[in-house]
């Protein structure tokens, strides 16, 4: 899963912060874990429940529905989404 914060690094570590007597857990790259963890509660409500999806202009899928499922719906949307599967891509193509 990519950070929703950056869009653009793995997403490893773990915030938990504490909303109306329950607890919520999200995931952020290592980058992003203090900024995260440092957040107002409407930040962090932004960032992990209400941030706005763009969609692929032909197919209509969503950003967060590629990043969840690493699954694209169309050709169109590595266009569409390209500054953040870029850096998606590239790490998995890695050669080592």
């Amino acid at each position: 899963m990519i950070c929703p914060v950056c869009l653009k690094n793995e997403a490893t570590e773990t915030v938990t912060r504490s909303f109306f007597d329950s607890y919520v857990s999200c995931r952020v790259c290592h980058d992003c874990y203090y900024e995260a963890i440092k957040m107002t509660r409407q930040d962090f409500s932004f960032f992990f429940f209400e941030r706005p999806s763009r969609c692929c202009s032909s197919c209509g899928r969503t950003l967060s529905d590629i990043l969840n499922t690493m699954i694209v719906g169309c050709a169109n949307c590595y266009k569409d989404f390209s500054k953040e599967l870029k850096p998606l891509i590239d790490s998995v193509q890695r050669k080592g």
